[in-house]
């Protein structure tokens, strides 16, 4: 390898002296307005992983030419990301403003350059009953489970319209679910059809002095989320985190 090439591989490497490279990646991902874009090394391939979404599919060869750019033509750049539109976007920055913490559960690897991004990706087909698996954290919590759709609704997803129960710590569960013993609701994969995203947010105290609605007004709905994190995280106990999933929903199949 020349000395470009190795200077390059460095960037991806912890702790790393290519920090001019690092910097370069992470402005060049950070000009896309509503994106959240990362990158990951992979030594056995040489190759570089563009992970995360665009909001339009006009974006994503620019974004690749702008990560390539800041690595010459030394390494691969391997274009995985997805395209998430406005509204649903427009989402994890209202939630990244309130200044909670986004889950590091799922995310390993300490050479990683950008945002972090959705934890799991789903996809449903029309007709399909919608399910979601989580896992508790590592600490006692109420799980808010809202999923976003792209006419700028959403629909809370815990148990009893949007009152969500105590969960243990690691807990594994699914949603649409039940703690209270009743049947859970059943929500089936319906037109419009496309790209959203499932916002999960553990707190340790409850999120709710009373029931939401079950379908909201997104504006309406991070309003209030951000008022009330505002208050519970200036308690010294607090303890909570935020992820989101990407979901893509589509027409069934023709025989």
């Amino acid at each position: 390898m020349d000395a470009a090439t190795l200077l390059a591989v460095e960037a991806f490497l912890v702790p790393s002296g290519a920090t001019e490279i690092r910097d370069g990646i992470r402005s060049a991902m950070a000009a896309f307005d509503c994106a959240r874009m990362r990158t990951e090394f992979d030594p056995t391939t040489g190759r570089v992983h563009l992970l995360g979404h665009v909001p339009a599919d006009e974006a994503r060869t620019t974004a690749v030419s702008a990560v390539r750019a800041q690595l010459g033509s030394a390494l691969l750049v391997d274009d995985g990301l997805r395209v998430l539109p406005h509204p649903q976007c427009d989402v994890l920055g209202r939630i990244e403003a309130s200044g909670l913490p986004q889950s590091e559960e799922q995310f390993k690897d300490a050479a990683m350059i950008g945002a972090q991004g959705f934890a799991r990706e789903y996809a449903f087909m029309q007709g399909e009953l919608l399910r979601i698996d989580l896992i508790a954290p590592d600490y006692d919590a109420y799980v808010y489970v809202d999923y976003f759709d792209g006419d700028g609704l959403v629909l809370h997803l815990s148990a009893t319209g949007g009152t969500a129960g105590l969960r243990s710590a690691g807990e594994v569960f699914s949603v649409p679910g039940s703690q209270d013993g009743s049947p859970p609701m059943k929500f089936e994969i319906a037109p419009p059809f496309g790209q959203d995203i499932v916002l999960t947010i553990a707190v340790n105290s409850p999120l709710y002095l009373s029931s939401r609605p079950l379908v909201e007004t997104a504006e309406e709905y991070l309003d209030y989320l951000q008022d009330r994190m505002s208050l519970l995280m200036s308690e010294p106990s607090f303890k909570g985190e935020w992820a989101y999933l990407f979901v893509s929903t589509s027409a069934a199949d023709k025989p």
